[in-house]
């Protein structure tokens, strides 16, 4: 469709007009062009034809500052861009063309309130508030579990040149150092120079040091015995005494470095900045080398007083993130303030405070960002998902002790008003305590609701 003109046109407007109507273009889209270059020719205060580069973007410029808004600054540069492009081919001039990119407001239709509401709804294992429910629904599932038996403590650290590729490698070395700490301890149980049983392994995933710094290391969790190896028996260690931790640590430090070869040849590890060079092969043997003379740092802490105290341990440990809230003492938009421990100091000095930058807060804290589907607590031997039920039941019954379920059935059978409180095995989802039956109401039965009798007639 044409426009009609009833005055008379230049030459130049004829021929725009002829190459928009050979486009296609519709009445509304010729209109917007036409008056977009007739301002362009009015700022000019000549033709077009005659425009020049630096014309182009200071017409741009003039467009910003006599406050057009960008809707309608875009808009006449599109039909500028039509006349330089198509009629008069000046393909310099539409060079200097650009559109600004109009920022979108996002309406207010949620409350505070409901924001609140909606990310108390979507839980993240780094958050520590939705941590504390999780850890409570993860430990009422673990008390069942629990044997009648001394249980260690063992961790396994990776020395500083390893955790520093850990960090540009998390997936695979997290991987590595889980799996390696586990088989370790397994390997070493088997042995009938030692124990010579089958353990059970409780593993934690911890990255972190006081400081938020990158430190991996995995908490572990070791009931003081194990099964014979055809299953016929339970075999406790010595009182005070699980396994040699200097055994331990030179089949760690062999298998870890076994295990970073095997990724290197693979192809499975990535490198950056100043450990770019290490994608070479001999390079990245040079690297490890040194680290086959050192000591790794593999200890045991002294038994736990009982199962009650695991389940306290593991309350602190399983759960955690890189740093609680209860650490916080003030932040703005400059730093952040928080406590720290120094363990190489002893007495009152050990616990201090540290203030960072808050970019630099957060650069810690993202450090300590597990993968997707990175699992940061696994269970092995006797403990591994597929036969735990049955493996805990035999040992039990090794142990002559009764089972959870057995014990809830000799309390039911006294009958007596001394019933002891059932208790729910979830917490309360709002404050994690206990959640007590008081009352079981029959699926006919309103509770509040009148006795179900008939009136007798009168």
């Amino acid at each position: 469709m044409n426009i009609q003109h009833s005055t008379p046109i230049t030459p130049l407007r004829a021929r725009m007009i002829a190459d928009m109507s050979g486009r296609n273009l519709g009445p509304a889209s010729q209109t917007s062009h036409l008056r977009a270059c007739k301002r362009f020719a009015a700022w000019l205060d000549r033709s077009p034809e005659t425009a020049t580069p630096d014309d182009v973007k200071y017409f741009q410029q003039h467009l910003i500052e006599s406050g057009t808004s960008i809707c309608t600054r875009n808009q006449t540069m599109t039909g500028v861009k039509f006349l330089l492009r198509v009629t008069l081919r000046r393909h310099d001039l539409v060079a200097e063309i650009f559109h600004l990119k109009e920022p979108v407001k996002v309406p207010l239709v949620l409350s505070k309130k409901e924001i609140r509401r909606i990310l108390a709804m979507a839980p993240n294992r780094h958050c520590p508030k939705c941590q504390s429910g999780a850890a409570k629904t993860w430990l009422a599932a673990r008390e069942a579990e629990l044997l009648p038996v001394r249980y260690f403590h063992l961790v396994f650290t990776l020395p500083r040149p390893i955790a520093d590729i850990a960090h540009q490698n998390k997936r695979e070395i997290y991987n590595l150092l889980m799996r390696v700490s586990a088989d370790t301890v397994i390997k070493i149980a088997a042995d009938p120079k030692h124990l010579g049983v089958k353990v059970g392994i409780t593993s934690v995933l911890h990255t972190w040091g006081s400081a938020m710094t990158h430190h991996p290391h995995v908490h572990m969790i070791v009931p003081g015995g194990g099964l014979s190896a055809d299953g016929s028996k339970w075999i406790a260690s010595r009182k005070n005494f699980l396994l040699s931790v200097r055994v331990l640590s030179r089949l760690y430090r062999r298998l870890i470095l076994e295990g970073l070869s095997k990724l290197h040849k693979a192809g499975k590890l990535q490198f950056f900045g100043d450990h770019a060079e290490l994608d070479d092969r001999a390079a990245f043997d040079t690297f490890l080398q040194p680290l086959r003379k050192i000591d790794w740092v593999v200890y045991a802490k002294e038994p736990f007083a009982g199962p009650s105290a695991v389940l306290a341990y593991l309350s602190r440990y399983t759960h955690r993130i890189a740093i609680s809230n209860s650490r916080l003492i003030s932040f703005d938009e400059r730093s952040v303030t928080f406590r720290v421990k120094d363990y190489r100091l002893k007495g009152a000095r050990r616990h201090t405070t540290m203030t960072l930058a808050t970019s630099e807060f957060i650069r810690r804290f993202l450090i300590h960002v597990l993968p997707k589907g990175q699992h940061r607590i696994r269970h092995y031997g006797f403990f591994g998902n597929g036969n735990r039920a049955a493996n805990i039941a035999r040992i039990r019954q090794l142990l002559g002790v009764k089972t959870p379920d057995q014990r809830r059935d000799d309390d039911d059978s006294h009958g007596n008003c001394d019933e002891p409180v059932r208790v729910l095995a979830l917490p309360c989802p709002c404050c994690g305590g206990q959640l007590i039956i008081v009352e079981t109401i029959a699926p006919a039965q309103h509770a509040g609701a009148p006795p179900a009798t008939q009136r007798a007639a009168a």
